[in-house]
């Protein structure tokens, strides 16, 4: 059985280590390139993206506390819609999305260490299937060894941006305009807005998967609730921060040579130019040490949702077995295999792709289905309720929907086959219901 053992700090952790992981350093060049290469546009697209998703997560609080039990979004589709749908998202998650994510954040970390040592021989797939074992036999021991673990990272990922901020901000010499262009108007702006505060999502994506802890996280809803803004709120504010630190220290017309060169890794350029190649290879370590911890953080909790399925009955038996240490060590192995298998199947962009649409999709679910359960489960008890409703999850549906047009009309390829798979997953499950039925 697992222990309901992780309290606010453990969960703060949790989220921001799912949070911050390769995105960041990434994505900032993308963003300023949809914002027209505007410094003032593409740091509001990074605070907008922050407020969204506390946004959404403030729905999902109110589920959390609800039904605080492991699976989370899986427990939430269950009570909302059907089992069926329930399932659906679960073997998604097995079969793609989550197991998905682990694949592509072991990708990414195999190519940050080839870029490390050109010499390396060994392929992007045998490395990222090491790491994913590696920290597989980690994730089989007691949560609470592992959330000091994600501490411990989350701890040294914070202060590695931190010593990026204060870095930019003392050494940096470049003057920063903060005007938006005079050449805007309010709907060009508030397009331009929207596709860049779309782009940085992908760096704030993770948080949902902290109440797939349900059965062993706090029952305080203020701590759970303060868990979601320290955790989102403080990853804004370091994002934020952390790229205006890079204008404050490259003139914007290197970092627009730079992208038009495929050089992306904007803060390695920054901390380049303050403190020569010492400064590159601290950007890759804090890059290498920021992968590994949302990868450690991925492994740990996931599983968590087979472990719901099974104990349901919808999953593997052997996958709600637990062992001493209160762990699902099995539901963690198949986790663990499907992902390697994802490692030698997909490309990290095509990954990428599946697991943003599919969490946009699942997010509306979720959303509509806290709207439905206020009709369905009326005096079922809310220990918290969501500020301002029925305004704030209208407001995030209407988010999500634009959202989820924007991500299937820029990767329709990727988008079909993350859409299919859960419609194929709802006809085998529908034939073997049926089948049931008859016997």
């Amino acid at each position: 059985m697992l222990k309901r053992s992780l309290s606010l700090i453990h969960l703060v952790s949790f989220i921001m280590s799912m949070m911050i992981g390769s995105g960041v350093f990434y994505l900032g060049a993308y963003v300023l390139y949809v914002s027209d290469s505007s410094i003032s546009l593409s740091l509001l697209a990074w605070a907008f993206g922050g407020l969204f998703s506390l946004l959404l997560a403030l729905n999902f609080v109110e589920l959390g506390m609800m039904f605080p039990r492991s699976g989370g979004t899986y427990v939430f589709l269950k009570e909302a819609y059907s089992q069926r749908l329930a399932s659906i998202f679960g073997y998604t998650g097995f079969l793609l999305s989550g197991s998905g994510s682990i694949a592509a954040l072991g990708l990414a970390f195999a190519n940050l260490l080839r870029q490390l040592n050109p010499n390396m021989s060994t392929s992007p797939a045998i490395l990222a299937s090491i790491v994913i074992i590696t920290l597989t036999g980690l994730a089989m021991r007691d949560v609470k060894q592992n959330a000091l673990v994600s501490l411990l990272i989350t701890g040294a990922k914070v202060l590695g941006l931190l010593a990026v901020i204060t870095a930019g901000f003392m050494l940096g010499t470049e003057e920063i305009v903060l005007a938006l262009p005079s050449s805007l108007d309010i709907p060009s702006f508030i397009s331009l807005l929207a596709f860049a505060t779309i782009v940085s999502l992908w760096a704030y994506e993770g948080w949902a998967n902290v109440f797939s802890l349900g059965d062993e996280m706090t029952l305080n809803p203020k701590h759970v609730l303060w868990s979601i803004i320290l955790g989102i709120g403080g990853v804004t504010l370091l994002y934020v921060l952390f790229h205006l630190a890079i204008y404050r220290s490259v003139p914007l017309l290197t970092l627009l040579d730079n992208l038009a060169s495929g050089n992306l890794y904007f803060a390695s350029i920054a901390m380049e130019s303050i403190f020569g190649s010492s400064g590159a290879w601290f950007m890759n370590i804090l890059m290498v040490v920021s992968i590994l911890g949302t990868l450690h953080a991925l492994i740990v909790i996931f599983p968590r949702v087979y472990y719901a399925m099974s104990k349901d009955g919808q999953f593997f038996e052997a996958a709600q077995e637990v062992n001493e240490q209160a762990s699902p060590y099995k539901a963690t192995l198949l986790s663990m295999i499907m992902s390697i298998i994802l490692v030698f199947t997909f490309t990290l962009i095509e990954l990428t792709s599946f697991v943003v649409l599919q969490g946009l999709i699942y997010s509306a679910l979720v959303i509509l289905g806290l709207i439905l359960l206020r009709f369905k489960q009326p005096n079922t008890p809310r220990p918290y309720k969501v500020f301002l409703y029925p305004i704030t999850p209208v407001v995030s549906l209407m988010f999500l929907g634009y959202f989820i047009v924007n991500t299937y009309l820029n990767d329709t390829r990727s988008s079909l086959i993350g859409l299919i798979l859960p419609l194929v997953i709802w006809g085998v499950l529908y034939y073997f219901s049926k089948k049931q039925k008859r016997a």
